[in-house]
């Protein structure tokens, strides 16, 4: 799968939202973002999986 960076401004409210998820999971704010858009958009990247 071929990676393509985007950017995008985002609210501070919501940088802060998404900062706060991903210290409390352990996971990078990319982590956290490319697990949101598979919830919004349908699961492609499969390694992103949460354990069962």
């Amino acid at each position: 799968m071929t990676n393509r960076p985007i950017m995008i401004d985002v609210p501070d409210e919501l940088y802060e939202r998404i900062r706060q998820i991903a210290d409390e999971t352990g996971r990078s704010l990319q982590e956290v973002l490319l697990k949101s858009f598979d919830l919004l958009f349908g699961e492609i990247i499969p390694t992103l999986r949460s354990p069962a």
